[in-house]
């Protein structure tokens, strides 16, 4: 019997229903992420935190990667295993607050955020100086981070205000 148009497209269907689960919770996950314009900048946020402590961290645990003796990490070489891990935390924190949709979240996550910026601002002054004025791509990426993270802070804040102020006009 010759296939039709309808049985090839009903043996497609059927042979991507296995993948269905999948696509349905990538779109879920996408319509999560960019729903709020500034959820895209915190997930990336503390996936730049983790990935650039873990990378410290496992660098003070066994020296694999010998981070300090490159030239433009040699200003990092004063901070320890305590400071990586703070960092680290701080990636964690951003992932909690980000995750949930409260007014109270919203405001820890900006707190992130901010903290962030100040903290990457710091890094990008690191690698400047360790480059002796010389600019390298880790300075511009970093210092466009962190007036990236400065305006997704600000515009988390600007729409919890007017969240909670409309919260507040509905309780009166």
């Amino acid at each position: 019997m010759p296939r039709t148009e309808s049985t090839k497209a009903t043996i497609i269907i059927a042979t991507l229903k296995p993948f269905n689960y999948a696509i349905i919770t990538t779109s879920r996950f996408r319509k999560w992420l960019f729903l709020r314009g500034t959820r895209f900048a915190e997930f990336i946020n503390f996936l730049f935190i983790v990935v650039f402590s873990l990378v410290f961290l496992t660098d003070a645990f066994d020296g694999v990667f010998d981070l300090y003796q490159l030239g433009s990490y040699t200003d990092f070489s004063g901070f320890g295993f305590m400071h990586w891990s703070l960092f680290f935390a701080l990636g964690v924190l951003q992932l909690i607050t980000m995750s949930k949709t409260t007014v109270r979240s919203n405001k820890a996550s900006a707190m992130v955020l901010f903290i962030s910026a100040i903290l990457f601002a710091f890094i990008t002054a690191k690698f400047i100086g360790s480059r002796h004025g010389v600019i390298t791509t880790a300075p511009v990426i970093y210092g466009s981070w962190t007036i990236g993270l400065l305006f997704a802070a600000y515009e988390v804040m600007s729409v919890n205000k007017k969240i909670e102020r409309a919260i507040n006009d509905n309780k009166g």
